[in-house]
C-alpha cells in the first residue's frame, strides 16, 4: 500500500513537472488562444468620429526577457524580422542585440563587438536593420555612428557624420534609425537633422538627403514671420524656429517605397507618408491616428507614431506611444484596425517602442515594461485583410463575397460597402454599385458609378424616349410663345399681379423698382412670403442636394442655424442698413428696405431650387457649372440690392456702394456687441449665483 501510495505521488509530481515546463515554453503556435482584449474596438467613420468596431488582432500572450531567456530587457527600441523569421530585439539599456529564431527560441546574444580587433560594446542604439545577406546595420546613437557588421559582432563598415556642406557644422549627427534598400543604398534618421533622411551608398560615401519634410504654414507663424520683419537681429534670434517635422521612424517595402511616421504635429495629416525612390510622397492624402481631440490635466493628447511597419502583402501598421495603441492600415491609408492601449494588462502598454509583423501576427515591444506581446489575428480581421487583397488582385466577385462575411460582423464599416461598390462597378454592376457607394459615402466612386449608368442606361433605349420628351417640350413650348403672342397682340396690356410683380423685378430691376417706388406695388405680405421661400429653400438645399455634392449629414440638420443664416441675416441687413442710411441722408423706410431686399433675393431662391434639383442628376466633374450658377445667383441678387438701395434711398452708384459696404460692417458691429453682451451676461449670471451659494452657506 505505501509503495502504491509513492508511486501515485511520483506520477503527480512528474505530471506537475510537465504542466509548469509546457507553461514556460515561449514558442506559441497556431493553437494558442487570445486573451480578452482590455481594451475597446473602434474606427472611425466618414464624419471622423469613433463608432464600435470588432477587434482584429487580439493580445495572445507576453514574453519578458527572462522567459525568452535572455535576462532582462532594459529600455528595448527596436526589433526586426528577417525573411528567415527570426527575430531581432534591440536591447538598448543594455547595449546588446537578442536573437531569437522562429519559435522564438534563444539564438544568439551580441553584446560584444569587434571592431578591427578591439573589442568594443554599443553606447544607447536606437535603430537595427537586417539585409537578407545577414548584414546588421546598427544606429549606435551615443556613439554618433552607424555600424555594419555580422551575427558574430564583427564590425564590417562605419558610417560617421558626413563632411558635407548640406550638413550644419554645429548640427549633431546622433543616428536613431536605419535601414537598407535593394540597392545597398543606407538611409539613416538622425536626431536634430530636419532636413530628412541621410543617404549613403553601400561604401558608406554620403550622397544627400532623401525625403526632406515641408514646414506646415500656421498662423502663429504667419505672425512670427510679420513680427520679425520689425524687430532686429538680437529680438529675432528670441523668437521661436519653424523648421521641418523631424521623421519619427521609418520602414521600406519591396519596391523600395520607404514609409515614414512623424510625430508631435498639429495635424493628424499626412503623418504617414509613402514616399517612392524619386522622394515623392504616393500616399492618398488623409488623416492618421486618433481623430478624435482627447484632452487630459490640460495636454492634448495627440496621435504620436514612433514606429511603422509593413507587411509583405502592403499593410501598414503604426504604432501610438502616446495612448498605446497600434493601427492597421491598407495599401491606400484606409484605416482598417484600431488596438491596444495604457494599462499593465496584457495588450496593453506604457511606453510602446516598435512593431514587427511575425507569422502572421504583430509583436510590439514595451520599453517600460521591458516585455513584447503577440498580437494573433481574429477571424474578423482575416476577413477585412482576406477582401482587401482579393480585390487589389483584380478577383472582384470572390472580394464581394468576403466583404458581405465582414459586414454580416460589422455593419459599421463603411470601407467594406465602399469595397462591395468597387467590385460591383468593375464588373458593370453600376446601379447596385452607386447603392453601395452611397452607403459608404464615397462620393467619388458614386459619381463614376452614375456616369457609367447614365450612358449604359442611353446606349439601352433611354436615348430616344429622352429626345421624344425634348421634342415633345418644345413644341408645346412654342405652340403656346405663338398663342400668347396673338392673344397679346389681340388684347390690352395687362397689369402686373402681385405675385408676378417679384419676377418681373428680376429681369427689368430698374424699371421694375421705379415703378414699385412711385406705384406702391410692393407687398409687405409678399416680401414675408419670399423670406419663407429662401428659407425652405435652403433647407432643401442641405436636405436633398444631389450625394455627389451635400456635404451635409441629413440627421444633423439644425433647423435654428439656417434659420438665423437667412431670416437672422436679413434682419440684421435691415436693421444696419436703416440705421447708416438715417446718418446718410437716405430717404428710403425701414418698410422699404424689408421689401425692396426680399424683393431681391428671388434670382437666390429660384437658382439654388433649380441647382438642387439638377444636383440630382449630376456627376461630379459637372459640378462646376452648380457653382457657376451659385456664382450668378449671389451676383444677380447683389446687383438687384444695389439697385433697390439706389433706387430707394436715391443715391448714386457710388454712394451706393458705400452704404452698402458700410451696411455689411454694421451688421459685424452688431454681432460683436450681441456676443460681448452676452458673455458679460454669462460672467454676470455666474457671480450672481456664486454669492447666491456664498450667502446660504453664511446663512
Amino acid at each position: 500500500m505505501i509503495k502504491t501510495t509513492r508511486k501515485y505521488k511520483i506520477w503527480l509530481i512528474v505530471w506537475l513537472a510537465v504542466v509548469v515546463m509546457a507553461l514556460q515554453v515561449p514558442g506559441t503556435s497556431d493553437a494558442a488562444s487570445p486573451v480578452e482584449a482590455p481594451y475597446r474596438g473602434y474606427h472611425y467613420n466618414v464624419w471622423n468620429e469613433s463608432v464600435p468596431s470588432p477587434s482584429g488582432y487580439l493580445p495572445e500572450v507576453s514574453f519578458t526577457g527572462e522567459q525568452l531567456g535572455a535576462g532582462r530587457f532594459n529600455n528595448p527600441q527596436d526589433l526586426f524580422v528577417d525573411q528567415h523569421q527570426r527575430l531581432f530585439i534591440l536591447d538598448s539599456g543594455n547595449n546588446r542585440i537578442v536573437i531569437l529564431d522562429r519559435e522564438l527560441n534563444l539564438s544568439k546574444i551580441i553584446d560584444h563587438i569587434y571592431n578591427q580587433g578591439k573589442e568594443e560594446q554599443l553606447n544607447n542604439p536606437g535603430g537595427l536593420f537586417v539585409t537578407t545577406d545577414g548584414k546588421l546595420y546598427i544606429a549606435d546613437t551615443d556613439n554618433k555612428r552607424v555600424l555594419v557588421m555580422d551575427e558574430d559582432g564583427q564590425v564590417l563598415q562605419e558610417i560617421k557624420k558626413p563632411d558635407s556642406e548640406l550638413i550644419q557644422g554645429n548640427a549633431e549627427y546622433k543616428p536613431t534609425k536605419v535601414l537598407v534598400d535593394s540597392a545597398g543604398t543606407v538611409y539613416v534618421l538622425s536626431r536634430g537633422i530636419y532636413q530628412g533622411a541621410l543617404t549613403f551608398d553601400s561604401k558608406g560615401k554620403f550622397i544627400g538627403f532623401y525625403g526632406s519634410g515641408r514646414i506646415e504654414p500656421t498662423l502663429s507663424m504667419l505672425q512670427d514671420y510679420f513680427w520679425k520683419k520689425l524687430l532686429n537681429r538680437t529680438q529675432r534670434s528670441k523668437m521661436a524656429r519653424y523648421v521641418p517635422v523631424e521623421y519619427a521612424n521609418f520602414a521600406i517595402d519591396g519596391k523600395n517605397f520607404v514609409y515614414t511616421v512623424t510625430s508631435n504635429t498639429e495635424s493628424a495629416a499626412n503623418q504617414i507618408k509613402r514616399i517612392n525612390p524619386n522622394g515623392l510622397n504616393t500616399m492618398r492624402a488623409g488623416s492618421f491616428g486618433d481623430l478624435e481631440t482627447v484632452w487630459e490635466g490640460g495636454k492634448n493628447l495627440a496621435t504620436t507614431f514612433v514606429d511603422i511597419d509593413v507587411d509583405e502583402e502592403g499593410f501598414i501598421s503604426a504604432l501610438d506611444q502616446q495612448k498605446g495603441r497600434l493601427f492597421q492600415y491598407d495599401m491606400d491609408g484606409n484605416l482598417l484596425f484600431v488596438e491596444g492601449g495604457i494599462g499593465s494588462q496584457v495588450g496593453t502598454f506604457k511606453t510602446p517602442a516598435a512593431i514587427a509583423g511575425w507569422q502572421g501576427k504583430l509583436l510590439i515591444l514595451d520599453a517600460a515594461k521591458n516585455n513584447m506581446t503577440v498580437y494573433k489575428q481574429t477571424p474578423y480581421g482575416a476577413y477585412v485583410r482576406e477582401a482587401v487583397k482579393l480585390y487589389a488582385d483584380g478577383q472582384y466577385n470572390e472580394a464581394v463575397e468576403v466583404w458581405r462575411e465582414v459586414l454580416k460582423r460589422n455593419g459599421n464599416l463603411e470601407l467594406a460597402y465602399v469595397g462591395i461598390g468597387k467590385a460591383l462597378y468593375n464588373t458593370e454592376q453600376y446601379q447596385e454599385a452607386m447603392k453601395y457607394f452611397k452607403l459608404g459615402y464615397d462620393m467619388e466612386g458614386y459619381s463614376d458609378a452614375y456616369k457609367a449608368y447614365r450612358k449604359q442606361a442611353l446606349r439601352q433605349g433611354a436615348l430616344p424616349v429622352l429626345l421624344f420628351v425634348l421634342a415633345a417640350l418644345a413644341a408645346i413650348g412654342y405652340t403656346n410663345y405663338r398663342r400668347k403672342k396673338q392673344v397679346a397682340r389681340d388684347a390690352k396690356p395687362k397689369e402686373i399681379g402681385t405675385l408676378r410683380y417679384p419676377f418681373n423685378i428680376m429681369f427689368h430691376p430698374s424699371q421694375g423698382y421705379e415703378e414699385m417706388g412711385w406705384s406702391k406695388k410692393g407687398s409687405f405680405t409678399v416680401s414675408f412670403v419670399i423670406l419663407g421661400a429662401w428659407f425652405l429653400a435652403t433647407v432643401a438645399q442641405q436636405q436633398w442636394t444631389g450625394f455627389i455634392f451635400n456635404p451635409s449629414r441629413a440627421d444633423q440638420l439644425n433647423i435654428l442655424l439656417i434659420f438665423i443664416r437667412t431670416v437672422g441675416l436679413f434682419l440684421l441687413w435691415v436693421t444696419a442698413n436703416w440705421a447708416l442710411c438715417t446718418l446718410m441722408d437716405g430717404k428710403g423706410k425701414a418698410k422699404e428696405i424689408w421689401i425692396n431686399s426680399a424683393y431681391a433675393l428671388m434670382p437666390l431662391i429660384t437658382i439654388t431650387i433649380v441647382v438642387t434639383i439638377v444636383s440630382r442628376f449630376m456627376a461630379m466633374d459637372e459640378g462646376m457649372f452648380i457653382e457657376y450658377a451659385l456664382m450668378i445667383a449671389n451676383g444677380w441678387t447683389l446687383v438687384l440690392l444695389l439697385i433697390a438701395m439706389s433706387t430707394i434711398h436715391e443715391y448714386s452708384l457710388k454712394k451706393t456702394i458705400a452704404s452698402t459696404a458700410l451696411s455689411v460692417g454694421g451688421i459685424g458691429l452688431i454681432i460683436f456687441l450681441f456676443v460681448l453682451a452676452f458673455g458679460v451676461f454669462q460672467q454676470l449670471y455666474a457671480f450672481l449665483g456664486t454669492l447666491y451659494k456664498e450667502i446660504l452657506f453664511r446663512i
